[in-house]
């Protein structure tokens, strides 16, 4: 495709990268793209971008760069997964990684290989596509919008009712399954494990047995989730000891969460803590209340900006890509409409979040 900018036309080829050369190309891109201390890589904290590690055909991932003459000069990945519902597993996509060359920026080229990954996760019959970025004027003009919600509670503010205890450290096979039959977010097969054991700045905290913890935590994740106890499961009183623990050693961790989780496991927080999740495009609204809320009667008419949408049967209300986002996944605001219908308990992060 051709590119017009406010300077020079500029040839701009999108197409999927391939071979070594071209996955150490993408390294260097995103090591001068991102702020990246000096001596680590990128793809340290996000492995699932290197095209390297052996995949499973049954994930789907695109991994897109744009090329002008043959230099790779942007990028973005997109990661078709599935998530656990109550109706079983919804697919959606994961953006990361996204980036363009230092001296090729204001171009336009992230708002074009961007929407060419929304178009490709759309025609994988993704329900909705996800990322983390900070440019959020640029993914606005795009169809996401902020969304969800998430907590990040200190661990020096939490009731251990239980002593701290000798933990062990390191990944193991039963944290992995531990990953796989936990049961919400996304879901995971036996291969991932090469990527998600490829991550080197994670610290892995367990208790009980290396096949079966009773337990188990990861801190820090480098340049992305540093100091935060991002994943994290087991019962409520080997879990309490376990993050005594982790406290011990990293006073200033804090346990990153959906408020439901911490709801279950009976752990307080204030309000004013809840931060947005994510940002999110909603590609297929039925999809996701077919799979979230199954058996509401409801009627929704794809538009040029968003969609018109009517539920148990209410008349209908037209709302744009940012509204739909914000109506599906809170934080809540348009409850005079649909009552409890909204919002859907999203939650994407981890190791597996892009």
């Amino acid at each position: 495709m051709t590119l017009e900018t406010s300077s020079t036309p500029l040839d701009l080829k999108l197409r999927p990268l391939s071979g070594p050369t071209e996955t150490a190309a993408l390294s260097a891109l995103l090591d001068r793209a991102f702020p990246v201390p000096p001596g680590f890589h990128f793809l340290d904290d996000f492995p699932i971008w290197n095209a390297d590690l052996a995949q499973d055909t049954s994930s789907q991932f695109l991994r897109l760069g744009g090329f002008s003459n043959q230099q790779l000069v942007c990028f973005a990945g997109v990661r078709i997964t599935k998530i656990k519902t109550q109706q079983g597993l919804l697919p959606i996509a994961i953006v990361g990684g996204v980036c363009t060359h230092p001296d090729w920026r204001g171009k336009q080229l992230a708002s074009t290989i961007v929407s060419a990954a929304v178009q490709w996760a759309s025609q994988q019959n993704a329900a909705l596509i996800a990322l983390w970025g900070s440019e959020h004027d640029l993914y606005r003009r795009l169809g996401f919008e902020l969304c969800g919600s998430q907590v990040r509670v200190p661990l020096s503010g939490l009731n251990y009712t239980h002593h701290a205890e000798t933990v062990q450290t390191g990944f193991t096979a039963g944290i992995f399954a531990a990953l796989i039959n936990r049961p919400s977010g996304l879901a995971l097969s036996v291969q991932d494990l090469p990527w998600i054991k490829a991550h080197k700045n994670v610290h892995w905290f367990w208790s009980g047995s290396a096949n079966q913890p009773t337990a188990y935590a990861a801190l820090g994740k480098g340049i992305d989730l540093p100091d935060l106890v991002h994943e994290w499961g087991g019962t409520a009183p080997a879990l309490n000891r376990l993050l005594a623990s982790v406290h011990a050693q990293s006073p200033y961790a804090a346990l990153l969460a959906h408020p439901n989780q911490l709801k279950d496991l009976g752990i307080s927080y204030s309000a004013d803590v809840t931060e947005f999740l994510c940002m999110v495009r909603v590609l297929n609204p039925s999809a996701i209340l077919n799979a979230w809320r199954p058996g509401i009667p409801h009627s929704i008419i794809p538009k040029q900006n968003g969609f018109a949408i009517s539920v148990k049967n209410s008349p209908s209300i037209q709302f744009t890509f940012h509204e739909t986002a914000r109506l599906f996944f809170g934080p809540g605001q348009f409850e005079e409409a649909f009552g409890e219908t909204f919002p859907i308990p999203l939650w994407l992060w981890g190791l597996d979040g892009a």
